[in-house]
């Protein structure tokens, strides 16, 4: 699966481990990446203490909204079923989404 990396992930990684250090010295994560689906993904490290539990949770919401602009949002869009059709065949023929697909097409036309 390619990987999309970016020197703003590497800062976004950077101010999470910051956050995460707060909570203990053995907290965070490395690898920080972003799928062509739109997802973000990472390794993360921690041993979680049943107290500080309630603490890492508002810390990942915190550094969740921070995520660049271009995060993916849900559209609805109506489309003939033969487009739909099309699509679907070549995302299925690619091996990824049926977005990311789009969102790769777009790209280029661009």
């Amino acid at each position: 699966m390619p990987k999309i990396h970016s020197k703003h992930y590497s800062a976004l990684e950077t101010a999470i481990n910051r956050k995460l250090r707060k909570l203990g010295p053995g907290y965070g994560i490395r690898n920080l990446y972003r799928t062509p689906q739109g997802r973000y993904r990472f390794q993360m490290t921690l041993s979680v203490d049943p107290r500080h539990e309630a603490k890492l949770h508002a810390i990942l919401q915190s550094v969740l909204r921070e995520l660049p602009a271009d995060r993916p949002v849900q559209a609805k869009y109506y489309l003939p079923e033969s487009v739909v059709a099309r699509v679907k065949a070549q995302a299925q023929k690619k091996g990824v989404s049926q977005s990311a697909l789009v969102a790769e097409w777009l790209s280029q036309s661009v």
